[in-house]
């Protein structure tokens, strides 16, 4: 079923660059659509056959999204500007590592972010989720984050492998809010 859907894609993206009259329609859309990436969509298209059997497009999707690398440089930014008070984040790439600078004696402290709106972000949980073996684990750690007003932003990380489970933490998630 995978590479059915890949080709299906493949073909998809093949026929809307065709039936493009002038290129610069297609700069427009993607002038348009880039800024919303998220740097995990940009990670897969790099490794995948995308950067290869695209490169005019995939070089311009890069250097659309570079151009605006203030909004994609790291979670900073998204916490300066968010306007809603519990926030779950998910990733499978190593954004995070550079993106909080962590107290030296409280690892689930990190230097404040500052929001217009709700004050300094400080207390983050990050869960790794290959570390839990079980569903019931990961929904009790949902539900005590969701209840615990001393933790406002959660991380979780999934390895590649994990990638599986993300609709179903999704899923979880949306039940316990």
């Amino acid at each position: 079923m995978g590479n059915s859907h890949a080709a299906e894609n493949d073909d998809s993206i093949d026929t809307f660059l065709e039936s493009a009259v002038d290129k610069s329609y297609i700069d427009e859309i993607l002038e348009t659509i880039v800024p919303t990436f998220s740097q995990d969509i940009l990670l897969y298209m790099k490794y995948s056959s995308f950067s290869k059997k695209y490169q005019d497009e995939y070089k311009m999707i890069e250097n659309l999204y570079i151009k605006d690398i203030k909004e994609h440089q790291n979670i900073k930014y998204y916490l300066k500007k968010i306007n809603t008070t519990k926030h779950i984040i998910y990733t499978y790439s190593n954004i995070f590592d550079q993106a909080f600078e962590y107290d030296n004696e409280n690892k689930n402290e990190i230097k404040p972010i500052e929001n217009k709106t709700f004050g300094p972000f400080t207390k983050v949980k990050t869960i790794y989720v290959n570390q839990y073996k079980s569903e019931r684990t990961i929904n009790k750690i949902i539900e005590n984050y969701l209840i615990n007003d001393d933790e406002n932003l959660c991380v979780f990380h999934f390895s590649i492998n994990d990638i599986i489970h993300l609709t179903h933490l999704n899923y979880l998630i949306a039940n316990n809010e």
